[in-house]
């Protein structure tokens, strides 16, 4: 469910009892979300997640040469243009350069 930031804080613990009950809440303000409601255990399922992704991402670049760093450019190029490690292009990016499946890219 989207929330202004006025529904926010007029009900607040009607929110937080939705959360808790599984129910995601985001909070829009001028339009745009801007903050998301999660439970705890959410928050920790997210933060883990993170930082497995970031770990696979070291290992995966710190085992290649130059040449096969050429042949992820798709995943640099994803990389650059990610808001955050866990944006679901980057994710794909990374599940499919380590399961071998990129192409090569010449520098020009």
């Amino acid at each position: 469910m989207e929330i202004t930031t006025r529904e926010a804080r007029a009900h607040f613990s009607n929110y937080l009892d939705d959360v808790e009950q599984g129910k995601s809440v985001t909070i829009r303000r001028r339009g745009h979300a801007k903050v998301a409601l999660v439970k705890e255990e959410e928050l920790e399922r997210l933060t883990s997640y993170e930082s497995t992704l970031k770990a696979k991402l070291f290992d995966l670049f710190m085992t290649k040469g130059p040449n096969e760093i050429n042949e992820l450019h798709d995943v640099l190029c994803t990389l650059m243009d990610a808001d955050s490690i866990t944006d679901k292009d980057v994710i794909t990016s990374i599940e499919d350069a380590e399961a071998g499946d990129t192409e090569t890219w010449e520098m020009p």
